[in-house]
């Protein structure tokens, strides 16, 4: 035969509560109605009756007026004083002790089902607040630098003598919301040695103002419109000078260029990144990642100041929200 299996210590734990709730209870009830009684019995009324008794007169006085009257009065005597002493007796508490004994487990019920319930709710409403949290991260907007197959940046020949060369860079948004961005490039530039180079779409942090005034809104939160979610974007970043991708190829100059880009989607989330990248003909002869950093501080940005008569409004508004509030 196989050996007993002992209950599992989950079982006895949660049937202990129950069973230590019920002695709790049942002893509670019963110090309630020993005290009930103790109390009745401290206050029973005792009424003490008195026969009148006449009023004593003066044996002096008596014999004065005896002599006067010339009566003569029987010997005095005093009536005797009888106390009555009547008790009130209350009937003891009848209830018995089967139905206590099913009160007191009635109670013990009630309120392990109140704590099961309030257990469960609390269960629910947890599961709940992390279901919403868990929709909100698979459908949130998430921009990355490059396209599905991993190409970050190219150039864009013109194979024109008098027309300049450009340079495109890709971003993917992974998430289902689309969402707003703002891009731009700080410096770009050539190195060995190193020569800055003109015409770079300059990066603005995302503004929301109101003029305190007028109530007029200024708004400059995207770049050049938005990227959908699930999608591609790519985006011009500048000019070149004329047959610059020509020349990298011949010289083998390394080109770099740092930027940065930020973000809000419908949930009113925001994220902001710094880049920077490089192209160098040979041996790789494509754009790669130097790094893609969380931004520091907004302040270092750009123009993030505001006149005396703005008030700033927030960057990114939540979905069913006023966007001017």
């Amino acid at each position: 035969m196989a050996p007993e299996k002992e209950p599992s210590s989950h079982a006895r734990s949660s049937l202990s509560p129950l069973i230590l709730l019920g002695i709790l209870a049942f002893g509670f009830i019963l110090i309630a109605m020993g005290n009930k009684r103790w109390k009745k019995s401290k206050q029973q009324p005792r009424n003490k009756q008195l026969d009148a008794v006449s009023p004593q007169v003066n044996p002096a006085q008596q014999d004065d007026n005896t002599k006067e009257s010339g009566l003569q009065l029987p010997p005095d005597t005093k009536p005797s004083i009888k106390h009555k002493r009547e008790t009130n007796h209350c009937k003891p508490d009848q209830t018995p002790w089967w139905k206590i004994l099913i009160e007191g487990l009635m109670l013990a019920a009630v309120i392990s089902a109140a704590i099961t319930y309030g257990r469960q709710l609390g269960q629910m409403l947890r599961a709940n607040d992390l279901a919403q949290k868990t929709f909100e991260v698979s459908q949130q907007a998430s921009v990355t630098l490059g396209n599905k197959d991993g190409v970050v940046a190219e150039f864009r020949k013109s194979g024109n003598a008098k027309v300049k060369d450009g340079l495109v860079i890709y971003f993917l948004n992974s998430g289902h919301m689309p969402a707003k961005l703002k891009w731009g490039v700080n410096q770009w530039f050539v190195e060995n040695p190193t020569i800055l180079l003109p015409d770079a779409t300059k990066f603005e942090p995302m503004k929301r103002t109101r003029n305190k005034k007028t109530g007029a809104i200024a708004d400059n939160s995207s770049t050049d419109g938005s990227i959908g979610g699930d999608s591609v974007r790519e985006v011009g970043i500048g000019y070149l000078p004329i047959g610059f991708a020509d020349y990298l190829e011949k010289t083998n100059r390394p080109f770099k260029l740092n930027g940065t880009y930020e973000y809000c989607d419908e949930l009113g989330r925001y994220a902001c990144r710094d880049f920077s990248l490089e192209y160098q003909h040979l041996p790789y002869g494509t754009f790669r990642i130097i790094w893609d950093n969380v931004c520091i501080e907004r302040s270092w940005l750009g123009n993030t100041e505001i006149s005396p008569d703005e008030e700033v409004l927030p960057m990114c508004v939540p979905r069913n929200t006023p966007a001017y509030p």
